[in-house]
């Protein structure tokens, strides 16, 4: 109940109509047009171990709104930057730009600390969220599997979610640990969702 309620919150907070990054911390004005645009690029790095190798999903953000998304498979710990096959491109719109800024700023990124969670020893499932030099990993992520009956996968947000250590999720003692592992999901599924095909 605690863990749902501090959900709720996060996500409402999100929705509410704020100036949010008043300072510029998120979003800059483009050089030359009216608009704003990233501070920096945002990525997010999506990586299931197996026994040999990893699947991997890259979702890429630029300044200006372009985004590519990158799927393969590897052995490699530290792929390059744009390893892969490139299955998703285009640009978000620019009303979609300001929400992801104002979705960075409520979700306080640059105040997350460099690793949520402790990976798995096997068939470990983590997250990277990276914004210029600002880099967080979430690891022993659950496996994100196909919601049941359809081809679609669960969300980002409730695959983070589900994972949250149960000690965590309950104790008062922990409870700023639990509201790191939400901050994270709602950035991380939002940038995905900007990300799509039809979107």
């Amino acid at each position: 109940m605690r863990l749902a309620m501090l959900a709720a919150a996060i996500l409402l907070s999100g929705a509410c109509p704020v100036s949010g990054d008043q300072d510029g911390k998120y979003l800059v004005p483009a050089k030359g047009e009216d608009r704003m645009q990233l501070k920096e690029p945002v990525t997010l790095v999506e990586r299931q171990d197996g026994i040999d190798d990893s699947d991997v999903t890259r979702w890429i953000i630029e300044p200006s709104g372009e985004f590519k998304v990158y799927r393969f498979r590897t052995k490699a710990k530290t792929p390059e930057p744009e390893e892969g096959r490139l299955v998703s491109q285009g640009r978000i719109s620019d009303a979609d730009m300001m929400k992801l800024g104002r979705l960075l700023e409520e979700n306080r990124l640059a105040e997350l600390p460099p690793a949520i969670g402790t990976d798995r020893e096997v068939n470990n499932h983590q997250y990277i969220l990276s914004f210029g030099d600002k880099r967080i990993r979430i690891g022993g992520v659950k496996t994100r599997r196909n919601i049941r009956g359809q081809k679609q996968k669960q969300s980002i947000f409730e695959n983070i979610k589900s994972s949250i250590p149960q000690s965590q999720a309950e104790s008062p003692d922990d409870g700023s640990k639990a509201e790191e592992w939400i901050r994270f999901a709602n950035i991380a599924n939002s940038i995905e969702k900007h990300c799509l095909r039809d979107h």
